[in-house]
């Protein structure tokens, strides 16, 4: 079973980058990292109301520093569930209510002498976002999808009582090649 997970973990982020990056060990852990986002993008549903419109792009942002270079904008010129990527860097938490992926960049910080997760509550209460972070327990963020190290591989932690009342469906391939599945 582990090679299989390790097998589509790699499909997972060749498929944004294609074949010339098979060894993940030598990618950039960011640009890994704005893979896996994308892929996320496909291998989970938003609901409709999480689009002001039928035509409406589909928002990747970051919340905190950008450490992706140019990795995120390369996403948009590809597209998520037939709309096309948007990526923003955002100033404030209530930008992140137009996002359908927000990545927090520094889950350490305060907003407005606030930890983080008081605000990402306050700012985006049930509305259908998936967050995706770095962060550690002792942070005190609890995100939707939390990337971790593991044997030099970045693999991700799902964590279910976060995704549910954002009414997001997870695929279940997903959730077989994640490191861990909190709250199933």
């Amino acid at each position: 079973m582990r090679g299989a997970r390790g097998s589509l973990a790699a499909l997972l982020a060749l498929g944004c980058f294609g074949s010339g990056q098979a060894q993940e060990a030598t990618v950039d852990p960011y640009r890994l990292k704005a893979a896996y986002l994308y892929n996320f993008s496909q291998f989970i549903e938003w609901p409709v109301e999480a689009f002001a419109e039928a035509g409406s792009p589909f928002v990747l942002c970051v919340f905190g520093p950008n450490r992706f270079g140019e990795a995120l904008t390369a996403l948009e010129r590809r597209s998520a569930r037939g709309r096309p990527i948007v990526v923003q860097f955002l100033r404030g938490l209530a930008e992140a209510r137009a996002c359908q992926i927000l990545f927090l960049g520094d889950p350490r910080q305060l907003v407005g002498g606030a930890p983080l997760q008081s605000a990402l509550n306050a700012a985006l209460g049930d509305l259908p976002i998936l967050t995706v972070s770095d962060a550690i327990p002792a942070h005190g963020l609890r995100s939707a999808i939390t990337f971790q190290e593991q044997e030099g591989k970045l693999r991700w932690i799902i964590d279910l009582s976060v995704i549910r009342p954002l009414k997001l469906k997870v695929s279940a391939k997903l959730l077989e090649i994640a490191l861990m599945v909190v709250g199933a």
